[in-house]
């Protein structure tokens, strides 16, 4: 009995909450890698400072790993998990990281949170909720299911969604390049300043496309979208 009480106290300490973090110079890091397998993801550039990464293990076995290196102009912050069996590694990270440099997110679960960056956004989600609001230069996102919303895209990009609706924001009128949406079922609506010229295709096995912005069908910025069922909306600000 004692042994038994004793294996189980061992497995809560392992799995037990607890923080670490870790800072790094500023200066020399063009890109931020996060690989994680569940868990929240809050990124903050910053223009001065360290950067900051907070990691707070809500689940932690001993089959997880966390790794949080600088190599080279790159800052890679890997959680994994070897084996089929043991607990899950439940990690979410608070990152004050350089607002110049490109990010890169890919997580099975959960959210990500983007402010204040000014660089390129790639994202790679099982599921969970993406809130962006920063000038995004190139954007690259994929999610199996949940709400996208990206306030201050200034140019093309892709966006893969199984499932959720989409939101999106320009600040300024892009000026060349496509954005090119795929969707498995939800809605999208997409806002742009109102001297904004651009070509909008659609298909859907349900759905419409309204754009109060007008067509030009000679624009050099188009907006494409293929979905099985949902509405495409492409709206004034």
């Amino acid at each position: 009995m004692k042994k038994i009480a004793f294996v189980v106290l061992s497995l809560l300490i392992s799995q037990a909450t607890f923080a670490e973090t870790k800072e790094f110079d500023l200066k020399g890091i063009t890109k931020v890698e996060i690989n994680n397998t569940s868990g929240n993801v809050k990124v903050k550039g910053v223009e001065s400072g360290k950067v900051t990464v907070v990691a707070d293990k809500k689940k932690f076995g001993e089959s997880c790993t966390l790794t949080m290196n600088k190599t080279g102009e790159v800052l890679l912050i890997d959680v994994k998990k070897s084996g089929f069996f043991g607990a899950d590694c439940h990690v979410d990270f608070d990152i004050q990281a350089p607002k110049s440099a490109a990010l890169d997110v890919e997580s099975g679960s959960g959210d990500l949170s983007v402010t204040g960056m000014q660089g390129d956004l790639v994202f790679v989600l099982g599921s969970g909720i993406v809130n962006v609001d920063a000038v995004v230069k190139k954007l690259n996102g994929k999610i199996g299911s949940g709400n996208i919303t990206i306030n201050g895209l200034t140019a093309g990009g892709q966006l893969t969604a199984g499932s959720g609706n989409i939101a999106i924001s320009y600040n300024l009128p892009p000026q060349n390049g496509e954005l090119d949406i795929k969707s498995g079922s939800g809605n999208t609506e997409i806002k742009m300043p109102r001297n904004s010229k651009l070509h909008a295709s659609f298909f859907a096995g349900s759905g419409q496309l309204t754009n109060e912005v007008g067509d030009t069908p000679q624009s050099p910025f188009k907006i494409s979208m293929k979905t099985g069922s949902g509405n495409l909306h492409i709206k004034k600000l």
